[in-house]
């Protein structure tokens, strides 16, 4: 067989011949082993023959198709295999993007088999992202249920709305330290993802952990509420419309045993469990404004009433984003907890520190399991569910100033304007006078604080003196259950 072959076979001999124009031509001839030999190594699964490549092969771009050349007789067609035959005389120019052949010389009458395989890991090319992320990694996956493998080229699919909600960030934090009164120096060279200026850092890291579902049956309350045996299995009820189906939930007689549980939640487990970390690590008395021997009253405050997320299958929710970029307090730390088992693209995925991008899923086998995570900063998100399982999960945020040192700072303040500018100087920054470990009262405030009713607060009494080492809880001010509202988002 004589004919120009892209990188098959052994060297070829060659010999010139004289054309009219007095050029030397050559001929390349491979012989029937180094054919036979290129398709014992190729990995093909599609064989070609006969004709010209079709629009079963024009989906691939052509630059990643494995391409070998097969005789004929040797290979199996199978009915969806396309082909050409190597008498052809039609000019095959090879470019970049195509794997093909210039065919000048005598042929002999076998024909050739192209294979190309069509399971190439590059068949996303022809896929076109949209605006809905959820949708668009179902795509790239076929719709499998399993938590997908973000690889070099689904990450390079999904860039651009990993890129928008990368700026997005970036523009929040930068109006953040420009309200703490950062210069634009400083501004530049601090980015999202150290933890400089960041309250409590140690106290964000990712991790899970167990509560007594005996105790806290928040899934059985919202269960029996609903009318519902088993929470995963809520697409299946009758009812479709889940706002109507969540009804109850508007009624303040009937949630109350659920808001109740999670009050007692919130104040038992989660602020305990935070409290006792920090008081290890000393967190409380880094600032040097705060030792002395007088207790201090530091505040925890959290999220009256949850935010309840229901994903059946086939739906899906918010793309990726980082909260504070959505108006939360950067000082907020989130609580992650599913009410059912999450699993593969009906879980919550999320990086494990800023700008890791690390995408994970926070998997559940059954209840009693939470997590808590840097969600005011780290990039997160849902997939299109695509198991056979409702997801159910509550989420919600705690922050943690000192109370008295938010009202001291915030008269002194005042002072010092008043003092500096009889004297034509520039005030202070509170990046400078606020304490530097828990939230100051710029990084507290955010688009949630502006009304009351979304955040309740919980005092903290932490003694000073050595012989005083405990600590009471106690609400800051006000008893009873906060009522939430459309901020809480659905169903209210």
């Amino acid at each position: 067989m004589i004919g120009m072959l892209s990188h098959l076979g052994s060297a070829p001999a060659h010999c010139p011949s004289s054309t009219k124009a007095g050029r030397r031509k050559y001929s390349y001839a491979t012989s029937d082993y180094a054919i036979e030999h290129s398709a014992d190594a190729s990995q093909s699964i599609l064989n070609l023959q006969h004709s010209s490549i079709g629009e079963s092969c024009a989906k691939v771009p052509a630059i990643y198709q494995s391409c070998t050349l097969i005789p004929l007789e040797e290979s199996s067609v199978s009915s969806g295999e396309i082909s050409f035959s190597s008498q052809n005389k039609s000019l095959l120019t090879r470019t970049r993007s195509n794997r093909s052949f210039m065919d000048e010389g005598p042929t002999r009458n076998a024909p050739i088999s192209i294979a190309v395989s069509t399971t190439s890991p590059h068949t996303d090319m022809r896929i076109t992202p949209s605006k809905w992320f959820g949708k668009d990694i179902n795509k790239y996956t076929d719709g499998t249920p399993n938590a997908p493998n973000f690889n070099p080229c689904l990450r390079k699919f999904i860039e651009g709305h990993v890129s928008k909600s990368r700026r997005m960030r970036e523009d929040r934090w930068q109006k953040l330290l420009k309200k703490m009164g950062s210069n634009h120096y400083r501004r530049s060279a601090l980015s999202i993802c150290n933890n400089a200026l960041i309250p409590y850092p140690s106290l964000r890291l990712e991790r899970s952990f167990l509560f007594d579902v005996e105790t806290y049956p928040l899934h059985q309350i919202l269960a029996d509420m609903i009318g519902v045996k088993d929470l995963s299995l809520l697409h299946q009820h009758e009812e479709k419309d889940k706002r109507i189906l969540l009804g109850p939930l508007l009624d303040p007689d009937s949630r109350k045993a659920f808001h109740e549980c999670y009050e007692n939640f919130v104040t038992s487990i989660c602020i305990p469990d935070i409290h006792s970390r920090a008081m290890s690590e000393n967190i409380f008395n880094i600032s040097s404004s705060t030792r002395n021997s007088d207790p201090q009253e530091i505040c925890y405050r959290y999220q009256a009433f949850p935010c309840l997320r229901v994903m059946k299958p086939g739906e899906f929710s918010i793309g990726p984003h980082c909260d504070m970029a959505y108006g939360h307090s950067i000082g907020n730390i989130n609580f992650h907890i599913p009410l059912t088992p999450t699993f593969g693209t009906n879980a919550l995925y999320t990086e494990t520190r800023p700008g890791r991008e690390d995408w994970h899923p926070l998997t559940t086998k059954s209840h009693g399991l939470g997590y808590i995570f840097d969600g005011a900063r780290c990039l997160h998100f849902s997939l299109e569910n695509t198991t056979d399982r409702t997801r159910v999960s509550l989420d919600f945020r705690i922050a943690i100033y000192r109370k008295s040192a938010r009202k001291s700072n915030h008269t002194e303040r005042l002072y010092h304007s008043v003092r500096l500018q009889n004297h034509s100087m520039e005030s202070p920054t509170e990046e400078d006078d606020v304490d530097d470990v828990l939230c100051s009262e710029s990084v507290l405030e955010d688009n949630y604080s502006t009304v009351p009713g979304y955040y309740d607060e919980c005092l903290l009494d932490v003694g000073r003196s050595q012989f005083s080492h405990g600590s009471v809880s106690r609400k800051n001010g006000r008893r009873g259950l906060l009522a939430p509202d459309k901020r809480v988002g659905f169903p209210f």
